[in-house]
Parts: C-alpha cells; sequence; structure tokens
C-alpha cells in the first residue's frame, strides 16, 4: 500500500497551529503503532523538509520546490505560491510513481483531486460557508467553485466531528452520507517540556488564532466588567489572522487594564502557560473540532467555552459551559464563579483522563490506518 500525502501546507513548519498539530500527531500515531514506513511519501515544502526527515525518519519525505520569484509583500503572494504548489508542483510528483492513495490531511482550496488516484480528504471545517462575510465576493465565489469540487469528486472525506459531517450534508445535500468517515483529530501534549513565559500572576487564559470568529471582543468585555473585582491579568496567545476588530486595539481604546497578547508562541512555553492559568476560557462561535479547550483540560487546567457547532460534542459535556456566546454578562458572572469555586482536582484529573484516551494519536491514527486499507481494498 503507496500513500501520497500531501505536507506542503506546512511551509513554515516550526509554527504549526491547529490544522498542523493535528497533521503531525497524527504522523506520530502511526509512527507509534508501527504502521509508517517508506510507503507513506511525504510531500513537503522545501523549508519544512529537513525538519520532517527529522521527525519522521521511516516515511519516504519528498521535498516539493516552493515558489520562491513572487515578491513576498505582493498582495497576492501566498494566494500564488499555494497555487502554484498545490495545483502545478503535487500533481507532477504524483504522477512519478504508482500511488494506491493520494491523501490531503488537510482542506484547502487548492486541493488537487487526482482522477487517476482515489484522493482523501479531511474537511476540518465550513468556515466560508458559516461565515461568508469573512471573505471577499471574488475569493467566496473561487472557494464556493473549489470546494463543490473537493467534496463531490473525492473518493472519500474524513471530518473530524458529527458537525462537520452534518455541515456538509447541509450545504452539499448530493453527498451520500457513507463517503464521509468521522474520525476525531489527535491531540497530544507533553506536559514536560514547559518553558517559563513571564507575565504577570495570576491569570486568566485564551489561546488560538486571533481571528474574528474566536469572539475575543465578547471575552474582553466580560474582562472590562470584572477587571476590578479580580486580581488576574487576562492573557491572549496566538497568531493574528485577519480580523475587523483588533483585540490589543479595542483593549486600549476602552482603558481595559492588564490584558497581554503574547503573540504565537511555540509548545513548551504555551504548556507553561496553560498550567499556570487559573482558568482558560475559550468564547469561540466555530470550530469544527476546537482542540485549545481539550488541550488545557489535558493539563488539568479548568476550562470554560460554548455550546457553539461541535464544542460540546469535542469537550464530551465535561467541561464548564456559558450562553448565549456573546453575552458578555453571561460570561463575566461564569469566570467569576469558577475563579471562586475552582472545579476539584478529581474532577479536572477526571476528565484529562478521558479526553486523553478518547483522542490519542494512537488511537486515532489506527482508526485512520483502518480507513487507508478499506479505501485502497486491504
Amino acid at each position: 500500500m503507496k500513500i501520497a500525502v500531501n505536507f506542503t501546507y506546512l511551509m513554515d513548519g516550526k509554527r504549526p497551529e491547529g490544522i498542523g498539530k493535528y497533521a503531525l500527531n497524527l504522523f506520530k500515531g502511526l509512527q507509534s503503532i508501527g504502521k509508517l514506513n517508506k510507503n507513506f511519501h511525504i510531500f513537503v515544502a522545501n523549508n519544512f523538509c529537513e525538519e520532517c526527515e527529522g521527525l519522521f525518519p521511516e516515511a519516504t519525505i519528498i521535498p516539493v520546490a516552493a515558489v520562491d520569484n513572487y515578491d513576498k509583500w505582493h498582495k497576492y503572494h501566498r494566494f500564488i505560491k499555494l497555487v502554484q504548489l498545490d495545483r502545478y508542483l503535487v500533481p507532477r510528483f504524483l504522477r512519478r510513481a504508482r500511488y494506491d492513495l493520494f491523501f490531503h490531511p488537510y482542506s484547502a482550496v487548492d486541493d488537487y483531486i487526482s482522477r487517476e488516484v482515489p484522493t482523501l480528504v479531511t474537511i476540518h471545517d465550513l468556515f466560508f460557508k458559516n461565515y461568508p462575510q469573512e471573505f471577499s465576493r471574488k475569493y467566496l465565489k473561487y472557494m464556493n467553485y473549489r470546494y463543490k469540487d473537493i467534496i463531490y469528486n473525492t473518493r472519500h472525506l474524513v471530518v473530524p466531528s458529527q458537525f462537520v459531517k452534518q455541515d456538509i450534508l447541509k450545504f452539499y445535500p448530493d453527498t451520500e452520507p457513507g463517503k464521509i468517515t468521522v474520525i476525531n483529530n489527535p491531540v497530544w501534549i507533553n506536559s514536560e517540556s514547559s518553558r517559563e513565559v513571564e507575565v504577570n500572576k495570576p491569570y486568566i487564559l485564551s489561546v488560538g488564532a486571533i481571528r474574528n470568529h474566536k469572539n475575543l471582543i465578547t471575552l474582553l468585555k466580560a474582562f472590562q466588567l470584572i477587571q476590578h473585582k479580580v486580581e488576574h491579568c487576562l492573557v491572549l496567545t496566538g497568531a493574528k489572522g485577519h480580523l475587523r476588530i483588533d483585540p490589543g486595539k479595542y483593549a486600549a481604546e476602552q482603558h481595559i487594564d492588564k490584558v497581554i497578547m503574547t503573540g504565537y508562541l511555540p509548545d513548551d512555553q504555551r504548556n507553561y502557560l496553560y498550567q499556570h492559568a487559573d482558568l482558560f476560557v475559550s468564547p469561540s462561535l466555530h470550530e469544527g473540532f476546537g482542540m485549545t479547550p481539550v488541550e488545557a483540560a489535558l493539563l488539568e487546567t479548568p476550562v470554560l467555552t460554548t455550546r457553539a457547532t461541535s464544542i460540546p460534542e469535542v469537550t464530551k459535556d465535561m467541561v464548564n459551559y456559558y450562553e448565549p456566546a456573546t453575552d458578555p454578562q453571561v460570561l463575566a458572572a461564569q469566570i467569576l464563579n469558577l475563579l471562586q469555586h475552582r472545579p476539584p482536582r478529581n474532577d479536572l484529573h477526571e476528565i484529562k483522563n478521558t479526553l486523553a484516551q478518547e483522542y490519542s494519536p494512537e488511537k486515532i491514527a489506527v482508526a485512520y490506518f483502518a480507513l487507508f486499507e478499506r479505501l485502497v481494498g486491504r
């Protein structure tokens, strides 16, 4: 069974976020159960090749030259780069060997769907369908065109939650339900890898890409209501995405004190923040899976999050929730309550053990490998 895997989207493997961590955790799981071998051909961008060879020495790592002759500050540089990688270079490398399966561990608008090699795509969410206002009219039209091809012409789809499966069936009603397999994302966190971050303690923590649907303005409004009632700071950690409202600027304009924005942090520093937070808060409005509440729970940090989209499904209804997700007063009351009445240590330990077992990379890798074998008829 020879499988081609498209890892080219990890153009900066040193800074993987949610989907990047999912892919690396999955292949660590395949490695751990002894299924990763030279028959896995992993296509990577050239600036991730050396690191990928170190991570997965059992696999065959194939560097695909990234586009480097465009001005990196050009408005469309990244788009052009990804189009050339996914629509030209990856298919060219795919034709160089005979493969039984072509696997995209992520759903990108430019994913190449082979007509010759059975193609498997993991679709993590349909964010563009639920939040079309986040995209330009031209790009949204392009996404609708491309995703129609991906969903209807791919041999099989994997999704990380029942929520995403139902979303696909809602927006693409001609999809055969049996074509979609639900396999949760693997979540792994090394609790022994921890490096101090200099932030004022005590603090409340939120981790994730700084994007509009993460609903951080609601969190800031809630914190503003209680900032003089608690001694805590609010720490926001994550890379900044495309924003209508900048949380840092909003906090300054509204005179919300004690807000710390760290930007992107490597895993060991992120672990430190999880471990020393009095409370983790994720006010997200949309998640196909939602990794950060699980990560926080794996380090036995109390979690407060929403009941939006996949979040209660993925957290197994085991953590603390508030609703409606956009109500800062309800959120503020819940934060105060949890700071004053921390969940018992035994409860936090039970949540950790349940989620660790449910989302172990080994368990998820077994499910993926069984699907690989089924799709190639083995």
